[in-house]
């Protein structure tokens, strides 16, 4: 057998064309190198390839042994629980106030969830080192939602503009992208840094979005933190954002003593200080809360208050109100187990870019979950933070199902650095 019908063999039984492309060349090298010493012994150019190919063992063999090393893998465990928690974020919908259409809603849960497995298996099958030099186009996009929202917007609800039914929330996945590849380069310009994050921070201050505007800079922290620039890069910009934190603490403070805050804004703060100080009126959802958790049975429903927003920003405490401690309990459990994955696959994967896009995906959902929880038992303050894939709307739960994506796509291809064949 000479050394084309021996890598025809072996070639046959991989399914990857990159691996194949790999493979064919490491094979031909050490066939070549084989041969050569057989030619130092005095053999000729066919004998020396004969005993050069027969040296690497069986054909068959060794490729169904490389397709097993260079096959594709999919976090499972990952992919079941995600599908769990969707199927689990129709409990809230199913005690919900007559008031509210029950069925509708049930009909619309079905579309988004299908419609986020679908983006989440899509994105699983995307190879993501495609999107390494894509920083710039990423970053540009992302830029160019927010001027389009903040001057072509469609309409507008509670003062946050909207293009048709989009708003702030979808220029998350795309900054998150385009971090992670601008920063995963050693040699991106400062100047360039201090540019992209003051205007793009300066448009988010126009969306009228606090929460989107807090995620974006847990975003920009925590990639910043991993990034690959150097440690005199990385203490600009930690003494920078020390500088800014101290200006807007003095901003705030100069503006409290001048009375230049709002009456309702200052009750507000107080209120989450002292809730039962404001219990009839900013004060009235944290003592609400306190009630429900108070009144809460392991398992059944406990207290009979009516929440507004119950199957959206509140929804844990719906979840512990109307199923009991145990099933939000358990619902949160399943959350973490997701984090705790995501968790394993940014620190096994030796791919710069890879990581940093799982870690920013990884903080997005992160915030979301913890903020959720925190605001659930009084420990910040109420605002509207979804709990990914229970509380209801189609925004927030494609936006996480992205993330979800990003994490698999990154498991799947993560093995996939073809290590030399010995």
């Amino acid at each position: 057998m000479n050394s084309k019908q021996f890598l025809q063999i072996v070639l046959g039984h991989i399914r990857s064309k990159e691996a194949k492309q790999h493979v064919q060349t490491e094979l031909s090298q050490h066939i070549q190198k084989n041969k050569e010493v057989w030619l130092t012994q005095g053999y000729n150019e066919e004998e020396a390839e004969k005993k050069a190919v027969l040296a690497m063992g069986p054909p068959t063999t060794l490729g169904k042994s490389l397709n097993r090393v260079h096959k594709q893998k999919i976090d499972w465990l990952l992919l079941v629980i995600f599908g769990a928690i969707l199927l689990l974020g129709f409990l809230p919908l199913l005690t919900l106030d007559v008031e509210l259409d029950q069925q509708l809603l049930i009909r619309n849960k079905i579309v988004h969830v299908l419609v986020s497995f679908s983006i989440v298996l899509g994105m699983m099958f995307i190879d993501f080192r495609k999107w390494a030099g894509w920083g710039y186009v990423f970053y540009g996009l992302g830029m160019g939602f927010l001027i389009l929202l903040t001057f072509f917007s469609t309409h507008h609800i509670n003062g946050e503009p909207f293009f048709f039914r989009l708003n702030a929330w979808f220029t998350l996945p795309l900054f998150c992208l385009a971090w992670a590849a601008l920063l995963a380069k050693k040699d991106f310009p400062l100047w360039q840094l201090g540019i992209f994050v003051f205007g793009s921070l300066m448009l988010f201050s126009f969306v009228a979005n606090l929460n989107v505007l807090l995620l974006y800079l847990a975003l920009l922290f925590v990639l910043f933190s991993s990034s690959a620039l150097s440690k005199k890069k990385k203490a600009i910009i930690v003494s920078c954002s020390i500088l800014l934190v101290v200006s807007i603490t003095l901003y705030l403070v100069i503006n409290y003593r001048n009375g230049s805050i709002a009456t309702y804004q200052l009750a507000r703060f107080w209120a989450f200080l002292d809730p039962y100080a404001y219990g009839d009126t900013e004060g009235f959802l944290y003592v609400r809360f306190a009630d429900i958790i108070r009144q809460a049975h392991w398992f059944g429903s406990g207290s009979t208050f009516i929440l507004h927003e119950a199957h959206t920003d509140f929804v844990l405490v719906h979840l512990i109100q109307s199923f009991g401690l145990a099933t939000a309990l358990g619902i949160v459990v399943l959350l973490f187990v997701v984090l705790y994955r995501c968790i394993r696959i940014a620190t096994n994967i030796h791919h710069h870019f890879g990581r940093l896009l799982v870690v920013g995906a990884l903080t997005l959902f992160a915030m979301q979950l913890l903020y959720s929880i925190a605001m659930t038992f009084g420990i910040v303050p109420i605002t509207s933070f979804s709990l990914p894939f229970i509380s209801y709307g189609l925004s927030t739960t494609i936006l996480n199902a992205f993330f979800i994506g990003i994490a698999l796509s990154v498991y799947r291809h993560q093995h996939r650095q073809f290590p030399s064949i010995s």
